[in-house]
């Protein structure tokens, strides 16, 4: 090598540990939804979106609670709505473009955060970069199913089902993708892929029953994804060959679960369990015969209360 070159190292920096503690802290009270509108209350989203566009010089550890809060706070609409009257889309664009994060876990993050924060036109237009992204939901869903408190490499479950929650919704075209096309370890299809929404559904079945928060939000958004698949008729056929999971949504009507669901945050791309399963039932064309079944109730009751010498 010749003598005048010179090999240029960049040098990173850390925060400290006090302000890596103070972010974490905002991590962890960001990651309660319902904390959010508080936080911005603070001027959080405009200062993480000012941290996170001058982070490329930081270590990872003082780095890395910076998507995290960004994250955390797109999950909320009005985060959302913050976060973008700040310029985070740009911000995390060019944060991706600097490639300072190798693992695709903590790459994902940024695709998470940016698929929250975009407009349905965003999103249709990025289709390559999408298809990336849908991939590594799929997968962090397989895993978090198979894993301990429905836990893999630092997310809930929950967290990758709602961001597919608004894909679906958004863009026909991802449904298909993750059902049919998506590259995951094991393999999937249609079927496997199906068979692992239904089998979350029966998973957390009983969740309003309890007080977890993060469980019913769960429970929320499988009933979105079933009631977008239920919108295909080649997906819809299979559904219905499922009698435990009609039974299953059936029942979410009957017992009038909706009161039970604790007070907690619910995006706008989300319906609540209700709504969802009438969606489902109507359209695999279960409901009317289930209002059918009720109206022929309720005039046999009505003709006996008319009528007693007909009982």
């Amino acid at each position: 090598m010749p003598e005048h070159s010179q090999k240029i190292v960049q040098q990173e920096y850390g925060l400290g540990d006090i302000n890596e503690f103070i972010l974490l802290l905002f991590w962890n009270a960001a990651d309660q939804t319902v904390l959010v509108p508080t936080l911005l209350k603070c001027g959080l989203a405009k200062r993480v979106v000012t941290w996170l566009a001058q982070s490329i010089k930081l270590k990872e550890t003082s780095r890395r609670p910076l998507i995290s809060i960004i994250h955390n706070i797109a999950r909320h609409d009005d985060g959302a709505d913050e976060l973008n009257n700040h310029g985070a889309i740009d911000v995390i664009k060019q944060y991706q473009k600097n490639q300072l994060e190798k693992v695709d876990s903590k790459s994902l993050i940024a695709s998470m955060a940016l698929a929250l924060l975009s407009t349905p036109e965003q999103l249709k237009n990025d289709k390559k970069g999408m298809n990336v992204v849908l991939n590594q939901l799929l997968q962090l869903v397989m895993n978090g199913a198979k894993g301990a408190r429905y836990r893999h490499d630092g997310f809930h479950v929950s967290e990758p089902l709602a961001v597919m929650v608004k894909m679906f919704v958004v863009e026909e075209r991802t449904l298909d993708y993750v059902l049919c096309h998506a590259e995951t370890e094991p393999s999937s299809d249609m079927y496997s892929t199906m068979h692992l929404f239904i089998s979350l559904l029966f998973d957390f079945s009983q969740a309003l029953k309890g007080t977890d928060r993060l469980e019913q939000f769960t429970l929320i958004a499988i009933f979105n994804i079933l009631w977008s698949i239920s919108f295909q008729p080649n997906y819809a056929k299979e559904l219905i060959k499922n009698q435990q999971l009609i039974e299953t949504i059936k029942r979410f009507i009957e017992e009038n679960y909706e009161k039970k669901i604790l007070e907690q945050y619910k995006p706008r791309s989300m319906e609540g369990i209700k709504e969802a399963a009438h969606g489902i039932l109507h359209n695999l064309n279960i409901d009317n015969q289930i209002e059918t079944t009720s109206n022929k109730q309720n005039t046999i009751f009505d003709t006996l209360l008319l009528n007693p010498s007909k009982a």
